[in-house]
This record gives structure tokens, sequence and C-alpha cells, in this order.
């Protein structure tokens, strides 16, 4: 495998990792603020609710053997606030007397608003029986919702019923999904620019290496003029650089040699021609 492709493998796989981490990061605080907001949506639908039962039905809250009343209006079966905040803000809503709906919106497989259906044990023993508010995911006539359940007390405290508004969880999990996909895609996106981004890095550092290569390949087979041009001042175009002044100092020697064997070979030749002549000139005398 190439430098290159190792580089460009190694800076994607980190891209990959960072960008992974970040989505899971991202996702979790996306589940958290989108329930929070469904949660705190809720609470003022239940307020705005109780406030609206206030207006319609003045009076406090009593029960008798007949069913729920709200001042002198009997609740039971009495459809028009659940419906109307249903309406207004898309919530269901339902009205119980104990543990069991007498008004509501909520509906049943075959299409029948739950009337007489009981709340989860776990609500019934928040509110009923330690009055306190429900918060959170609860089973509502067998799906999953995001609720919240505030009691209702008649004109002495005693709590005789429950006010409930929720949101499908099939409803928030939408909005999560959607948050999620667009997330992903804008990570998707970012790993792709992230990839652009270390192909060009990558070629810009390694672009200097082909002309290595090939003035060492050069050089190996005896051309010392191969000398690589400077394309970077990084740690690279110190390597070139000091590469081309090897190939001067060479160049140097090898005159210096060639230079010196000159040198050798005419005072040889001199010696030569003054040994001949000195040879000669014993000779005749």
């Amino acid at each position: 495998m190439k430098l290159k492709q190792k580089i460009v493998l190694a800076m994607v796989g980190l891209l990959c990792l960072l960008a992974l981490s970040l989505y899971l990061v991202v996702d979790i605080q996306v589940h958290t603020l989108v329930n929070m907001n469904s949660s705190d949506e809720l609470a003022s639908i239940l307020d705005l609710g109780y406030q609206l039962m206030d207006q319609m039905y003045p009076g406090p809250w009593r029960q008798d053997q007949v069913g729920l009343y709200k001042g002198n209006e009997l609740m039971n079966d009495n459809t028009k606030l659940v419906d109307k905040i249903q309406e207004q803000t898309g919530a269901l809503a339902t009205i119980f007397k104990g543990d069991t709906r007498v008004a509501t919106n909520v509906t049943l497989e075959n299409g029948a608003r739950a009337l007489g259906t009981k709340a989860a044990p776990e609500v019934s023993n928040t509110v009923l029986i330690n009055g306190q508010d429900f918060i959170g995911e609860a089973d509502v006539v067998g799906a999953q919702f995001l609720t919240r359940y505030t009691p209702l007390r008649d004109a002495n405290g005693k709590v005789i019923g429950m006010w409930f508004v929720g949101i499908e969880m099939d409803q928030v999990n939408q909005v999560i999904n959607r948050l999620d996909n667009s997330i992903g895609l804008i990570v998707l996106g970012c790993i792709i620019l992230g990839i652009i981004a270390a192909l060009f890095f990558t070629n810009s550092i390694l672009k200097p290496i082909p002309h290595l290569l090939s003035s060492f390949n050069k050089a190996s087979q005896g051309d010392l003029t191969a000398e690589t041009p400077i394309i970077t001042k990084d740690e690279i175009g110190e390597l070139a650089r000091g590469f081309n002044e090897m190939l001067s100092k060479q160049r140097e020697s090898m005159l210096f040699v060639h230079n010196s064997s000159a040198q050798i070979n005419n005072n040889s030749l001199q010696i030569a021609n003054g040994n001949e002549d000195l040879s000669q000139r014993t000779q005749e005398q």
C-alpha cells in the first residue's frame, strides 16, 4: 500500500470515528431535549385545561354514585373539554373518577373512546394514593404515552379523580427520528468534506515525493546532475535541499578527483619526458 493511501485511510478513519462520536453525543442530547420540551408543553397544556375547566364549569369537584361533577356539571361522558384541548394543542386528555376514565378522547383499537378503562397502577399509586403529580412515560390503554397526571380534589381536599394530558411516544419518536436524520445528513456531509480536504492535504504534502524518487533513481545510476525541485518549505523541502547539496558536493568531489588525476598525469608525463631527456644526455656524454 502506498504512503498516500495509508495517510488517506488513517485520516478517513479518524474522521469517521470523530463523526460517529459526535453523532452519538448529539443524538443523546436530542432525545433529552425533545422529551424535556414535550414534558414542558404537557405541563402548560395541563394547566390550560384546568383553567378551562374552572371557566366552563365553576365550582368544586365532587362525586356521588352517579358520577363525577365539576360544580353542577356531570363530567361523565362530557367530551367538550377534552376535545377542545385536542383541537387546540393536539394532546389527548382524560378526566378520571378515581382510576376510571369517565371523559376522554383516548381511543381503543376499534376507534371507540376508552371510557371505563383504568389508569396504569403506577399512576394510580402516585396520584390517587400519594396525592402527587405523575410525570413521564406510562401505559395508556396498551400504548406508551409521555404523560402528565394531576389529582382532582373535592372541597375537603380529598383526591377523588385525576386530570390527564399526554402524547403518544410514537409522535415524540417521529420528531426525534426527523432530527436524527437531519443530524445524520449533516455529519455525513462533514465526513465527505473531510475526505475531500484530506485528499487535498495529502496531495499537497506528498507532491514533492515523485520528484525526489525520480532524482534518487537517476543519482543511483550515476547522474549527479539530477537535482530535485524544492517545492515546499517543510521537512520534505529540507530533504530535497539536502539531497541537492549532496549532489553538488559529489560533483565537486568528482571534479577535484578529475583535476587531481589530470595533474598527476601531467606531472608523470613531465617526469617521463625529463627522464628521457636525461637519458639522452647521458648517452651523448
